[in-house]
C-alpha cells in the first residue's frame, strides 16, 4: 500500500483532476483503510495521508465532490459512478443514473460507447441498463448505428 501511495501522490501531483487518479485514490483508500492485516503504523499513515490529500472528507463526500466539479463530463461521472460502488455496492440505482445522464454532458459518440461498455461490464446481468442508455443516446447520434436501439 506504500508504493501505491507514492505512486498516488506523484499522479495527484500531475494531474489532480483525472478520472483515474480519483478511481485509484478512492481504491487505496477503501482499501487499504478496510484491510485487517496491515501493520498499525502503516495503517496510521494511510488515515493520515487519506485526511491530508482529501482535505478532512470522507471518500464519499470525496465522490461526490468530485462529481460536483466534474458534472459535464462523461469520463468523470463513469468513475464517480465506479467509485460509488465500491464505497457503497447497495447504491445501484444512484449509480445507474449517474452513468445514464446524457443531457447537459459533453458527449461524443466515442465516449458514448464507451460508457456502453463501462455499463455492460459494471451491470453484466441488467441488459437493460444498457439498452436504456443506448436509447437516450440514439437521440443525440441518430445515425450512429451503434445505438439502434432496433438494429
Amino acid at each position: 500500500y506504500l508504493l501505491v501511495l507514492q505512486a498516488l501522490k506523484k499522479a495527484i501531483a500531475l494531474a489532480p483532476n483525472h478520472p483515474s487518479v480519483h478511481k485509484h485514490t478512492i481504491r487505496l483508500f477503501h482499501d487499504g483503510l478496510s484491510e485487517s492485516g496491515l501493520h498499525p503504523k502503516v495503517q496510521q499513515l494511510l488515515t493520515e495521508e487519506k485526511d491530508l490529500l482529501l482535505n478532512g472528507q470522507s471518500l464519499d463526500l470525496f465522490n461526490n465532490s468530485f462529481l460536483d466539479k466534474n458534472p459535464h463530463s462523461q469520463l468523470h461521472r463513469v468513475e464517480v459512478a465506479r467509485s460509488l460502488l465500491v464505497l457503497d455496492p447497495t447504491k445501484k440505482k444512484e449509480a445507474i443514473d449517474i452513468l445514464t445522464a446524457v443531457e447537459g454532458v459533453g458527449i461524443t459518440p466515442q465516449i458514448a460507447e464507451t460508457v456502453e461498455r463501462t455499463i455492460r461490464e459494471v451491470f453484466p446481468h441488467d441488459p437493460q441498463v444498457s439498452n436504456e442508455y443506448k436509447t437516450k443516446v440514439h437521440t443525440i447520434f441518430k445515425h450512429a448505428s451503434y445505438f439502434d436501439p432496433n438494429p
